[in-house]
């Protein structure tokens, strides 16, 4: 056979991403004047968008639809077709996927559209994909844009736009008058990135909160990821994706605050999964105030102290500071109001025992507060000792004559012309007996001292003449953990403190574990290392949560479960921000979980009696009390009449409903093992404002 032999290809039957092989001869052959090389990077990144929902599911038809025909007698078609470039879209997910993208942004954007797809390329493709300019972007997605015009995002604009106004009409309030404010293009690309990651990454969600430009953001996540967002105004669902929703649309005004909050967080099941049990790598952190690695740590200290004033080391000193301390113990309680209750607790010492400070450490604090000062002191402890007033003479006798000021009495070196620096005071009892009693026996042990220099505001010089001493539960976590208010772990590098209540969110008894854990080690996320676990400090709701409980007879009861609890984390520079959402009756609402924990170290609970538990509450009470599923924060429009949170069987909502108790002030009792009619009696022993079901 002679003549010449010609190469024919059936350019038809290739896939989009075959023909970027082709990109420089397709380029000159197109007739829609598209670039085949920003076909194929839209159809890249429309991959790292998983979109779905009734719109999505209709977008490959939408695209096919073609009004190109066959050439004479050519066999096969070379080329983009005029005006149905598009089309090739259709072949795979990723250029479905980008086509709905692209026509959202178009219809809100314009001619900026191309500037958007340009910088998410930046952010999520690989450096070599990002080969196209924003005009040749700008014009492929035009070209898809026109094509799917039909599915008319405008419409779905005002159809959100529509539903937030009736919404906010239902709640009788005015809506923003933002609500379809401009978004600037740098934020929807902040917005549509962290979309991706979450959509596509194991455990993690998006949540959009706000009220500027939510008409355009409502409508977007519906029309491209209806199935996997969750929309919400105030605490009111008002769209729910059918899986397990990875973004969240949170249309609530902020106060001060006229943009979005856009957060990307990993969701967590288990707050213990955040503390390193092995040591980290040496790094820099700030040095503690007062920092020991030893065994004797307590009487180092004293050495030190004694040593500045060059006075002899004294172990009589510190073994009566010990004895001192541990009988100090049955005598340092908690409360919630100091001059309501401190009277009542001295009074009735049976039940001020279940307030006592120590007893967070669990039943057998004194034996453990015991094990704790000989490892603190280096000293053998006695297993008895005598009462706190004959305890402290004790130490006062041995203290005066290892200081020269021996002829004066403690309170009279306190006077502003004398040298208090000679004194027993300069070792800071009120602050070292306490210490000793939150202190791990682990050879590695750690301590930083700042967390205990508050506890001298509490006692003072009154350590001296009280007999008994109280210390509030609202600062309760951050004196014995040295942490803030909103902290909810804190790292020194070594070691990590965290209340146990977080770890143990699942026992049946909330009461079990009061107390601070010391941890081995640090906080790590993600292969980070954070100095800090913090709560966020939320604005609290203007309406209660509450819902009335109608009932004929009065019983414990599980109506105050609730239906969810998520908590998400969020890396905020050198900590974790930790945030936590309840549903309650299908309304959805952020709480501040670590007010919870520290209403739970001031949290009553019921003596045993021996009644039925499900005994209905006495007529006479039942005009007395509202029943409710979850605690008000808002008390005061039930003045006169105590709680009952009806949370029987569900521990998690039993620490939920302290929030209202942990920010108002009110006492709340457990009622454990005891019927509601016993409950009430003690509550008003103990001027408890709410009952807790157990």
């Amino acid at each position: 056979m002679s003549g010449d032999i010609n190469t024919q290809v059936d350019m038809s039957s290739l896939s989009l991403a075959d023909l970027g092989q082709f990109s420089t001869q397709l380029s000159v052959l197109s007739a829609d004047n598209v670039q085949p090389a920003a076909m194929l990077q839209l159809q890249e990144l429309g991959a790292v968008f998983p979109t779905s929902g009734p719109v999505a599911k209709n977008v490959p038809n939408h695209l096919l639809r073609c009004k190109s025909r066959r050439i004479e007698r050519l066999g096969l078609i070379i080329g983009w077709r005029e005006g149905d470039s598009a089309s090739l879209m259709a072949q795979s997910a990723g250029g479905q996927a980008i086509s709905l993208v692209a026509t959202c942004l178009w219809n809100t954007y314009g001619e900026r559209t191309g500037e958007i797809l340009y910088d998410l390329s930046g952010l999520l493709l690989p450096h070599s994909s990002g080969v196209s300019s924003p005009d040749l972007l700008n014009q492929a997605a035009e070209v898809v844009a026109n094509k799917l015009a039909i599915i008319g995002f405008g419409s779905a604009v005002a159809e959100q736009t529509c539903r937030i106004y009736d919404a906010y009409q239902n709640l009788a309030e005015s809506p923003p008058d933002n609500i379809l404010a401009g978004i600037p293009a740098a934020e929807m690309v902040e917005l549509l990135s962290k979309a991706s990651r979450a959509l596509r990454e194991d455990k993690s969600e998006l949540r959009i909160r706000g009220t500027h430009g939510m008409g355009y953001v409502a409508a977007l996540a519906i029309t491209l990821f209806s199935d996997d967002c969750v929309v919400t105004l105030e605490t009111s669902t008002i769209h729910n994706g059918k899986r397990s929703a990875s973004i969240f649309v949170e249309i609530q005004v902020l106060p001060g605050a006229d943009f979005l909050e856009v957060h990307f967080m990993d969701k967590i099941d288990d707050i213990g999964s955040f503390f390193n049990t092995m040591h980290p790598e040496p790094h820099h952190l700030q040095i503690e105030q007062f920092k020991f690695f030893w065994k004797g740590s307590i009487a180092a200290m004293i050495s030190f102290e004694l040593g500045m004033l060059n006075l002899p080391y004294s172990s009589d000193l510190v073994e009566a500071l010990a004895v001192c301390a541990l009988a100090m113990a049955n005598s340092v309680y908690i409360h919630t109001n100091l001059v309501r209750h401190l009277k009542w607790l001295v009074d009735n010492p049976d039940a001020s025992s279940r307030r006592l400070l120590v007893r967070s450490l669990g039943d057998d604090y004194l034996s453990l507060i015991r094990q704790r000062y000989e490892f603190s002191t280096g000293l053998e402890m006695p297993q008895s000792w005598p009462s706190f007033p004959e305890a402290r003479k004790l130490l006062v006798d041995t203290a005066s004559g290892v200081f020269p000021a021996r002829e004066q009495t403690f309170r009279e070196q306190h006077d502003e012309d004398m040298d208090s620096s000679s004194s027993f005071e300069s070792v800071r009892p009120a602050s070292v007996i306490p210490m000793g009693y939150f202190m791990h026996r682990d050879d590695t042990e750690t301590y930083g001292m700042t967390g205990f220099e508050g506890g001298q505001g509490y006692y003072g010089t009154d350590f001296y003449e009280n007999e008994t001493f109280s210390w509030d539960e609202r600062s309760i976590l951050e004196v014995l953990s040295g942490m803030e208010s909103f902290q909810i772990a804190w790292s020194t590098g070594s070691e990590t403190w965290v209340p146990a209540p977080y770890l143990a969110l699942d026992d049946d008894d909330i009461c079990s574990h009061r107390y601070i854990e010391v941890l081995d080690g640090s906080i790590i996320h993600n292969g980070r290392y954070y100095r800090e676990i913090r709560g966020l400090e939320m604005f609290y709701p203007r309406e209660n949560l509450a819902d009335e409980l109608q009932a004929a007879s009065i019983k414990p009861s599980s109506a105050g479960a609730m239906n969810d609890m998520s908590m998400q984390v969020e890396p905020s520079g050198r900590h974790l921000t930790l945030q936590t959402q309840i549903t309650v009756s299908g309304q959805t609402w952020p709480i501040n979980f670590t007010k919870c924990v520290a209403g739970l170290f001031g949290l009553l609970k019921t003596v045993p009696c021996e009644h039925s538990r499900m005994t209905p509450l006495k007529d006479e009470y039942s005009s007395q009390v509202l029943v409710v599923t979850v605690a008000p924060f808002n008390m005061d429009p039930y003045r006169g009449k105590k709680i009952v949170v009806q949370t029987a069987g569900n521990p998690i909502a039993q620490i939920v409903a302290l929030w209202g108790h942990a920010r108002v002030g009110y006492t709340s009792i457990l009622c454990q093992r005891c019927c509601l009619n016993c409950a009430f009696e003690q509550s008003r022993k103990v001027i408890a404002r709410t009952i807790i079901v157990s």
